[in-house]
């Protein structure tokens, strides 16, 4: 009796190795797809939201920012960009309402950026 369960117990044990040996040589799946990369800029306030995040992570691998402000500054743009994609969609194109909307916010926001860059920098005078 013992004999026929151990053959019943060894096709699911194979089944279970040989999912345990798919699953650690499977390559680990992108979570996510950043479809901007691909996507070609259009527009003045396209242009100036890339310029803006080429600065914002030059500024933090230079040390120019600290992380939270990354964070905060990162979410900012994010909030930008997804509006200016709402404006896309949402009606026929972006009109001049959305472009004067989107372009001061991002004014704003390189006002924000140029002060959490700004703050680093101190200046020492040295008095004899």
């Amino acid at each position: 009796m013992k004999d026929s369960t151990n053959m019943k117990l060894q096709p699911s044990k194979l089944a279970l190795i040989t999912g345990f040996f798919l699953l650690l040589n499977t390559p680990a799946a992108q979570a996510r797809f950043d479809y901007n990369n691909w996507q070609p800029t259009v527009g003045n306030a396209h242009s100036y939201e890339d310029a803006l995040e080429v600065r914002l992570n030059s500024d933090y691998k230079n040390g120019f920012i600290d992380s939270n402000e990354m964070a905060m500054l990162r979410r900012d743009l994010d909030g930008i960009q997804a509006q200016e994609d709402e404006f896309r969609m949402d009606h026929a194109g972006l009109g001049i309402h959305d472009r004067k909307c989107l372009a001061d916010k991002l004014k704003r926001f390189d006002q924000n950026l140029l002060r959490a860059e700004s703050d680093k920098f101190g200046i020492t005078i040295a008095s004899r």
